[in-house]
């Protein structure tokens, strides 16, 4: 009686596992940058004053569809990292997530094959453990945010690092 065991699917699975739950704990990421990035952007509007003020160092414009108020350089620098917090986790949850691409039928003009794409992945159906991983993921990034995320914006502007707020 042989047993065979075929190590290279196994590792080839196990690969594909570990990036599935790094691309949940990425993505988890979107979620609490952005609920957090609106309600600040909301509550800078109806708080902060419509012309900047060197004197309280409202200088940094923020623009809703052509309103703005002013925002010191913590502020700005604050929601800057929200976004690029956002970015971070949107694109480091699409480069990790392990793909599998989907042929376009046949009778598809060629040139649409070249701009367009589909694929399949393992997060249209995720696993009680994916679940978990983003969840706590999300859970954490909230936190981290909430009680370190204004300390963290003083550290970089204390650096020299402001962000524009867009």
């Amino acid at each position: 009686m042989s047993h065979h065991i075929d190590l290279g699917n196994s590792m080839e699975r196990s690969g594909r596992s570990v990036r599935n739950y790094i691309a949940c704990a990425a993505v988890a990421l979107c979620l609490p940058t952005f609920i957090i990035h609106m309600v600040l952007f909301f509550s800078y509007f109806s708080s902060h004053p419509t012309h900047p003020n060197p004197q309280t160092g409202f200088l940094y414009p923020l623009n809703n569809h052509g309103s703005y108020v002013y925002l010191t350089n913590v502020e700005a620098t604050g929601l800057g990292l929200l976004m690029v917090g956002f970015g971070l986790g949107f694109f480091s949850g699409l480069v990790a997530v392990p793909k599998e691409p989907i042929l376009p039928p046949r009778g598809t003009p060629r040139w649409l094959t070249y701009v367009s794409g589909s694929a399949r992945t393992d997060l249209t159906n995720p696993t009680p453990p994916m679940k978990i991983v983003f969840l706590g993921a999300m859970a954490f990034y909230s936190i981290v945010i909430i009680l370190f995320g204004s300390a963290i914006a003083k550290f970089a502007v204390a650096h020299g690092v402001v962000l524009s707020a867009w």
